[in-house]
């Protein structure tokens, strides 16, 4: 247990979701929260899509909801716009998502410390203990490795911030902690003071005559922001969160590989 000792014992701590209605693995990912050793009165933080399908609310969201809070926690759920498109190469995706975590980091950075998941990424059991002995005052997120949506043979990281669109290979991924300042939510650690410095997060579209729009997601920005602000962000790369969207179970199948 997390709870009176260790790295957690003496701090306010959250946990955050943005449920878009279309995971693909939500009771998988609520029967991980159940199970999870959280630190005593953890703050849930739920923002729901509208989109979301009415069964998925009152079969799997209310009743975790529900049990969570009988275990001396609490809970916050809050009902959000749904994505005006699900493509993943669509700026305005990327917009959406950046207007949902403005609000979603305002809320649950009150904490000293909260736990992002976003619901397609599925952390192996009791995950949270390996994220949370690598907390420092001067750390601001702390990841777990997963492959990149677009483009699963790479991980959706970066180790600089100079070429950020170029991030490490999956099947080299180092087997320790190391340097990535820019992550995105997946599975991450985040340090409630850290994120309060940083501004509301913006999702900023260069359109190219010609081209695609070159987008610089909200995770560019918190990246670059905890950066000029001295904080340090790091991913450990043994632990490995199953990212279960369509394209990277395509790509895992056809390689035959498992993560």
């Amino acid at each position: 247990m997390l709870t009176g000792s260790g790295p957690l014992g003496a701090v306010t701590f959250g946990q955050l979701t943005l449920w878009s209605g279309r995971s693909p693995i939500m009771p998988q990912l609520l029967a991980y929260i159940l199970a999870e050793d959280w630190p005593k009165r953890t703050h849930f933080r739920w923002c729901v899509s509208d989109q979301m399908p009415e069964h998925q609310l009152c079969l799997y969201l209310i009743p975790a909801a529900r049990e969570l809070m009988l275990r001396g926690h609490t809970m916050e759920i809050w009902q959000a716009p749904g994505a005006p498109t699900h493509e993943n190469t669509d700026a305005r995706r990327h917009q959406h998502v950046a207007t949902l975590y403005a609000d979603a980091f305002r809320r649950a950075a009150v904490d000293d410390w909260f736990l992002a998941i976003e619901d397609d990424n599925l952390p192996p059991p009791k995950a949270l203990a390996q994220l949370a002995q690598h907390m420092r005052p001067d750390r601001a997120q702390i990841g777990g490795i997963y492959r990149i949506r677009g483009a699963p043979m790479y991980l959706n990281c970066s180790t600089t911030l100079a070429d950020p669109w170029n991030p490490p290979k999956a099947d080299a991924a180092p087997r320790c902690v190391f340097l990535t300042p820019m992550m995105g939510a997946g599975f991450t650690l985040y340090n409630g003071a850290a994120m309060r410095r940083v501004p509301p997060v913006q999702c900023r579209v260069t359109a190219q005559e010609g081209k695609a729009d070159h987008v610089a997601g909200w995770d560019d920005w918190v990246g670059r922001h905890l950066a000029a602000m001295g904080y340090v962000s790091v991913s450990d790369g043994t632990l490995w969160i199953e990212h279960h969207t369509p394209e990277v179970m395509a790509y895992l199948h056809h390689f035959g590989l498992t993560k």
